[in-house]
């Protein structure tokens, strides 16, 4: 059984393939809600975003049901981190704030670019306790704006 296998067994729900601009925030414990993203421009959207404060954002990679994957730049800022991720899709102005999560698996993320002094890490989470009208949001962007996952999806 290979490690890919045994991941793969451990998977609760399907993962998803999400389009690029489908970002992950992770909450520091300063963060403040995002509230009204619905009625702003995008760069209006990036800026809410740069002043909730924020301890890591980045690039999701796959989302399912049970918890996503992301990458994100390391950078030296030294923000607590809370237990909480939101999820942004600044195409669709789509935000569903304050998912309670766990870190399941954090790495460096092998780096195109061999020669940048850049960082890149890529986390895993997995949701706990997640609200109906949260499950249902999400579902419901699974559904327009994910694609079902053929082969195993790195995490």
């Amino acid at each position: 059984m290979t490690l890919n296998t045994i991941d793969i067994d451990r998977r609760q729900a399907p993962r998803y393939a999400v389009k690029e601009h489908t970002f992950a925030v992770v909450r520091s414990t300063q963060s403040h809600d995002l509230q009204g993203l619905a009625n702003m421009s995008h760069g209006q959207v990036g800026l809410a975003l740069f002043k909730s404060k924020p301890a890591k954002m980045g690039q999701i990679m796959n989302l399912s049901l049970k918890g996503l994957c992301f990458n994100y730049i390391v950078n030296d800022d030294k923000i607590p981190e809370g237990n909480e991720v939101d999820i942004l899709f600044a195409e669709d102005n789509f935000y569903l704030g304050a998912l309670r999560c766990r870190i399941v698996r954090e790495m460096v993320a092998s780096n195109e670019l061999p020669f940048t002094p850049i960082v890149m890490k890529q986390r895993a989470v997995a949701f706990e306790a997640l609200k109906p009208e949260q499950e249902q949001a999400l579902n419901h962007f699974l559904k327009v704006h994910g694609q079902k996952a053929t082969a195993p999806v790195s995490h």
